[in-house]
């Protein structure tokens, strides 16, 4: 196979024609995992996506990027903002054709006494009481994500392999460590 490089592809600086579409399909889990039931691709309530799972939601939607929102609590970390239905939280994967997940997110529990209530649940409040002490006299909505820089480069690039863009990628028996 033939190494194509980014000043080969001629990718347009503004976005054009970079396979993102102008109305990007968001969709909670719950409808998802319905899509994935119904295509015989099956997983559960409460089990993580798996990459198969992820590309059978991509090219459900038209092979477009996916925003799949409001996991469930048990998926996501401890200081996940839960809804209001308190089973899900406030959090979302973007997934991208040929690659799955690009960039996770969730907003942040501002509310001490959520927050409180979850360290508590879980066995965390000893541990990580400096975290609760941050928000005993209050905090704004807050959130944040991070993104995966080697899979985004896959996805513009069309490789079908991430260690194509990987700087240093290992193999096995080749990393002598």
């Amino acid at each position: 196979m033939r190494k194509t490089f980014c000043f080969e592809k001629k990718l347009d600086p503004c976005g054009r024609g970079w396979g993102l579409e102008e109305q990007t399909p968001v969709s909670s889990l719950s409808l998802m995992l319905r899509t994935l039931y119904l295509s015989r691709t099956c997983t559960r309530w409460g089990d993580d996506l798996q990459r198969a799972h992820e590309k059978a939601l991509v090219k459900h939607c038209g092979n477009v990027p996916v925003f799949v929102t409001d996991y469930p609590e048990e998926l996501k970390p401890f200081y996940a903002r839960l809804n209001e239905d308190h089973k899900t939280v406030a959090g979302l994967d973007l997934l991208i054709p040929g690659v799955g997940e690009l960039c996770g997110g969730t907003l942040r529990e501002e509310r001490y006494d959520i927050l409180h209530q979850k360290l508590k649940s879980k066995n965390l409040l000893n541990t990580l009481s400096w975290y609760l002490e941050l928000r005993e006299f209050g905090s704004c909505p807050h959130g944040g994500f991070g993104m995966g820089f080697d899979r985004y480069l896959q996805f513009l690039l069309g490789m079908p392999s991430i260690k194509d863009v990987t700087a240093f990628p290992r193999w096995t028996g080749r990393c002598p460590l």
